[in-house]
């Protein structure tokens, strides 16, 4: 079963992505809400690039969220980058009681 929801904004066909651990966002068009609720109804982790998950995490309970905080890449920089530092997000993440980690170019930040 996954654990982790990729949102629309990332490019979901990565290799590290490319596991049963890892699932789409099944509707590229939902909102932010509709990501939010599926993600809470399946106790998925969003994923995502997009801000706005910092306030739904702020004030609601669970999904945890992991954001990536670093701009607008190309492809194959982006994944040379979560290539070197996913390992890294996941242990931050799975910390107990983190319910944001934020992922920065320099340096990883949970909350």
């Amino acid at each position: 079963m996954a654990k982790y929801l990729i949102d629309a904004n990332l490019p979901h066909r990565f290799a590290i992505w490319h596991t049963p651990d890892y699932e789409s966002v099944p509707d590229p068009t939902w909102s932010d809400e509709q990501v939010w609720k599926y993600a809470v109804l399946h106790n998925l982790t969003v994923i995502t690039k997009d801000v706005d998950y910092e306030v739904l995490v702020a004030a609601q309970a669970p999904p945890h969220v992991i954001r990536l905080c670093i701009g607008n890449m190309r492809r194959r920089d982006l994944w040379q980058f979560l290539e070197r530092v996913w390992p890294a997000v996941l242990q931050a993440s799975e910390k107990p009681g983190v319910r944001l980690t934020r992922v920065f170019a320099t340096h990883i930040e949970t909350t």
